[in-house]
């Protein structure tokens, strides 16, 4: 290791090499977890171009919150037993960590997706239109499994936690914003018969809670600045009864907005969509009647 033969590199080009700063090396060294290796008749310090890898696992494992001292420790004794136990642990570090990112991701990922349905001009607020949506994973838990209160705050909470649980149980990623569904058997109950309290999820999950919102063609209706939305829904009904449109699936009522802008009701943004039936006798027929 130590041959007058072998590349040295000095603080500055080590600093280069391992895109770190002068500063972080200079910390290092006064720790003593990361000293160069060689020491010139000047007292010039320089480091062994191999010294990158120490540092590299330096990095991976400050970055995964293992203290210096640990570091300073595991590099002092490299034994094969000792370095197989260390990075058994980081990998399970950084996996729980790759999930709280994938999870971050989710909810930024959705977030976008959301605040751009509020925003498009395909849509005109408070007005029935045909559109094509693609299909959506979902988590749907019944209803009828959170116990009534009076409190809405509380049955809020316990919607979460609920959601909060079967996602970790079932390793999904989910946005947190919820949803309603109600059965197309009961489609002119309206908001009075929800069967179901939903979020989006990242993918298919095999489990009881799993369903998929098929894709196709939905009559929806984009309401905003309002918390009730049971008027907006009877007005979606009526355009399809109007037009003699076959509904083929059940209702959905989702929370665009979310906890992004719902603080206050003139900032709330709810899609309602029913799928319906479209072909073109369909759209001939819509177009005879506008």
């Amino acid at each position: 290791m130590q041959s007058t033969n072998r590349t040295k590199l000095s603080s500055g080009e080590f600093a280069k090499l391992c895109r770190t700063s002068k500063e972080t090396l200079r910390h290092y060294r006064n720790l003593g977890v990361l000293v160069p290796l060689y020491e010139s008749e000047k007292g010039y310090l320089y480091y062994d171009v191999e010294q990158f890898y120490d540092y590299h696992m330096i990095h991976i494992l400050k970055k995964t919150g293992t203290p210096l001292a640990e570091i300073k420790a595991y590099l002092a004794k490299q034994h094969p037993d000792k370095v197989l136990e260390v990075l058994k642990k980081q990998q399970e570090i950084l996996e729980e960590k790759k999930k709280e990112i994938e999870q971050m991701e989710q909810v930024i990922r959705k977030s976008i997706a959301n605040i751009e349905i509020g925003n498009s001009s395909e849509f005109v607020d408070g007005e029935p239109t045909i559109g094509y949506f693609e299909k959506e994973h979902l988590l749907a838990i019944p209803a009828r499994e959170f116990e009534a209160n009076e409190d809405e705050d509380m049955t809020f909470v316990a919607m979460l936690q609920k959601q909060h649980d079967i996602c970790q149980k079932y390793d999904v990623n989910s946005d947190y914003q919820l949803g309603a569904i109600i059965p197309q058997d009961h489609t002119l109950q309206g908001m009075e018969a929800i069967s179901h309290i939903y979020t989006c999820i990242d993918r298919p999950s095999d489990n009881q809670y799993y369903h998929e919102k098929p894709v196709g063609y939905y009559v929806a209706l984009r309401v905003r600045g309002e918390w009730d939305v049971q008027p907006f829904y009877k007005k979606l009904v009526e355009y399809i009864k109007a037009h003699e449109i076959q509904v083929i699936g059940d209702t959905y009522a989702y929370d665009v907005a979310g906890f992004l802008l719902n603080g206050q009701e003139e900032h709330t943004i709810t899609m309602l969509s029913i799928p319906v039936e479209w072909n073109k006798d369909v759209e001939e027929k819509l177009n005879k009647k506008v």
